[in-house]
Formats: structure tokens, C-alpha cells, sequence
């Protein structure tokens, strides 16, 4: 008996000096290298798909990955007078997470709970933080040094999401215009559609500077906006669950 207790002791300090000096894999670091690992991999394939306006791909991925991996959360926040608070709704958390429901059983307990009330100190000490510090739509301009200067693009290109560009010399003036479209409908209702974009026509004045031109010079689409195409003298518009909309410059 007291040989086992010996052992047993042993056999404790052992693994306590083996997880001191790295030979027991620390599980949290490995599914954290795991997890940037995957996000790495996302961001790489997710790039490539946007560039080509595959945007439904990029969803049913996500949901894909999610589904398949119940260790994987995250969760929009936004901050309000230094406390961070989740975009979504309770039923939309719950949809994800049943647990929330018997934390919070109501939206009376749920409504000033912040992102630390839902999940616990704990929970997130390992999450990974991104900050979106740029909502806007921007002109990348390479500075042909590995560089990029970021200019935003004048308010009437705010005014709604922008799914589709495409930039040509539509004055004849020697320089690069654009031409945007955009919108989204398909939103959650305590959202609200995204819907105040007529398609936009910028001007490039010169060096670069663009701005709006009233009316947009002939050019105004309702829809939501997927993708424009050039043939010869003429725009197409592609919009979802519409007809193909032409213009002539």
C-alpha cells in the first residue's frame, strides 16, 4: 500500500515536470494554433471567391465550417459607454447556443447583459478579437512599392453595400470613372433592408478625385445589384431576382 502511494506521488511529479518543460501538448495552445490555422486558410479562399463575386460561396462555407466544428463561436459586438454588448438578438444567440436560454430565459434579463455576462471571463480570455476600424467604401490606389494608399470614395457610394464596380472611361476624357451598384434585401427585419443605393456614378475630375454626378448622368438602377459588364457602348446590370437592366453612354 505504501509502495502505491510512492508511486502514485511519482508518477504526479512526473507529469508536473513533463508539463513544465513543453513534453505534454498544452491542449488550449494547440486548438488555438488549430483554430488560426483554419482561419488563415478561410481568409486565403475567401479572398479568391470575393474577387469573383462569389458571395453565396463564402456563405454556405461559413455555415459549413460552423456546423461541423461546435467549438467554433463568434459573435458581432458593438461597445456602448465602454461595455461590449452582441449585435445579435437573444433568439439569435439561443438558435446557436441553447445554453443561453437558461441563463437568460427572457429578454427582460437578457437586454443589458453584456458579451462577458453571455459567455464568462473564461470563455473569452482564449477568443480571438477582430476591430473593424474602416466601414467605408475606398479607392486602393498601389503605390507600386508593396504599398496602397486608402481613399474614400465620396458619400453617395456610402449610402448602401457595393457588390459590383466598374471602372471605364465613360466621358471619353482620357481618365478611369466608376460605376457602382449595390443593396442587399435579404437581411434579418430588426436590421432593416439595405436599400438607398440607385446604383452611383463617380467622375474622375482629375488625379484621381472623383465625385457624384447629379442623377448620376442617366445612370440610376433600382434592385439589388450583383455585377456590370461592358459591351461596346453599353452597361449591363445583373440584379437579383430582376431583369438585366442596359444603359448606353
Amino acid at each position: 500500500m505504501r509502495l502505491s502511494i510512492v508511486l502514485v506521488i511519482l508518477t504526479i511529479n512526473l507529469l508536473f515536470l513533463a508539463n513544465l518543460l513543453g513534453f505534454i501538448p498544452d491542449a488550449t495552445k494547440s486548438s488555438l494554433e488549430l483554430r488560426k490555422s483554419l482561419s488563415e486558410s478561410l481568409a486565403l479562399q475567401f479572398s479568391v471567391s470575393a474577387a469573383k463575386g462569389e458571395f453565396q460561396t463564402i456563405q454556405s462555407t461559413l455555415r459549413a465550417v460552423v456546423e461541423r466544428n461546435d467549438d467554433i463561436r463568434s459573435a458581432a459586438i458593438r461597445s456602448n459607454d465602454g461595455k461590449d454588448y452582441p449585435f445579435a438578438l437573444r433568439h439569435n444567440l439561443i438558435e446557436q447556443i441553447k445554453s443561453i436560454n437558461k441563463k437568460f430565459p427572457d429578454y427582460q434579463s437578457f437586454k443589458s447583459a453584456s458579451i462577458f455576462d453571455i459567455f464568462g471571463t473564461n470563455e473569452l480570455k482564449g477568443a480571438d478579437r477582430l476591430q473593424a476600424n474602416m466601414m467605408a467604401s475606398v479607392l486602393l490606389i498601389n503605390n507600386g512599392n508593396s504599398t496602397f494608399t486608402v481613399q474614400e470614395l465620396p458619400v453617395e457610394a456610402q449610402f448602401s453595400p457595393v457588390y459590383a464596380i466598374l471602372a471605364h472611361d465613360f466621358d471619353d476624357d482620357g481618365d478611369q470613372d466608376i460605376a457602382l451598384g449595390g443593396n442587399l434585401y435579404n437581411v434579418k427585419p430588426e436590421v432593416g433592408r439595405y436599400d438607398a443605393s440607385y446604383g452611383v456614378f463617380l467622375e474622375n475630375q482629375g488625379g484621381l478625385k472623383f465625385a457624384a454626378q447629379k442623377e448620376g448622368k442617366g445612370f440610376k438602377v433600382k434592385g439589388e445589384i450583383r455585377d456590370m459588364v461592358l459591351d461596346g457602348k453599353t452597361v449591363i446590370v445583373a440584379r437579383n431576382r430582376d431583369s438585366l437592366a442596359l444603359f448606353k453612354f
